[in-house]
């Protein structure tokens, strides 16, 4: 099995996460609330913390988040 596929996969609902994809907002931690189903594996984020903006919501491929919690 792909290796990149089956992290992306564990991905929750629930779990706290970061973003890794690039250095522009590694400050901002939050909690995935829904998932997307299809190839690019979706994921919808509540963002908690972020230096320049309020909490807000938003879609991320799961291969652009990293989990720092698990929720299981």
């Amino acid at each position: 099995m792909n290796t990149m596929i089956d992290a992306e996969t564990k991905v929750k609902i629930g779990d706290l996460v970061k973003w890794k994809a690039d250095d522009s907002y590694v400050e901002w931690v939050g909690v995935i609330i829904r998932a997307i189903p299809g190839t690019d594996q979706r994921k919808v984020v509540y963002w908690t913390t972020s230096l320049a903006f309020p909490p807000t919501t938003s879609s991320h491929s799961a291969r652009d988040l990293e989990v720092i919690s698990e929720n299981r």
